[in-house]
């Protein structure tokens, strides 16, 4: 029997995204912890991980993630496609 994934989450439970900017810095972000935001009153947000400087693999931290940014900043993108530098910090 097969589990049940929501289409476009990963088998890691993650959603990649990867920055339309000139660095191409990668997002990951955890679908489950929006409705953590929501509940809270703190909006359409996820929580991820992505650079506090950009294009620096090194500066990759845990942060609020909106919705709005994802959808006017980024792409998706499958894990597969993704660098094993990227991986490892995600």
């Amino acid at each position: 029997m097969r589990t049940f994934r929501p289409r476009g989450i990963e088998v890691d439970g993650l959603k990649y995204y990867q920055e339309r900017n000139k660095s191409g810095d990668y997002i990951s972000i955890d679908p489950s912890t929006n409705e953590y935001y929501r509940d809270n009153g703190l909006g359409n947000m996820y929580e991820g991980r992505t650079t506090a400087i950009q294009g620096l693999i090194g500066s990759v931290c845990t942060s609020s993630i909106s919705h709005n940014f994802l959808r006017s900043r980024c792409r998706r993108v499958s894990k597969a496609t993704i660098p094993q530098e990227w991986l490892d910090v995600l």
